[in-house]
């Protein structure tokens, strides 16, 4: 997962991301570290947030167009 180089790219803390997806800061720590995943909704939600695919989240590359 790709997490947490996009949420410092955007110049945010585990705390802002955590506030603004009503999650605790332990909650994105953890998702950073692998040790859990985001649900479906809080990848849409970290999507939107950081104006991303839920692809470049997770880490897959962009698919190509046929």
């Amino acid at each position: 997962m790709k997490l947490k180089k996009i949420r410092t790219d955007s110049g945010l803390t585990q705390q802002n991301v955590a506030e603004e997806l009503d999650v605790h800061q332990q909650t994105v720590a953890r998702w950073e570290n692998r040790i859990t995943e985001p649900s479906i909704k809080q990848l849409k939600d970290l999507a939107v947030l950081f104006n991303t695919s839920i692809d470049a989240i997770v880490g897959m590359p962009p698919s190509r167009s046929s």
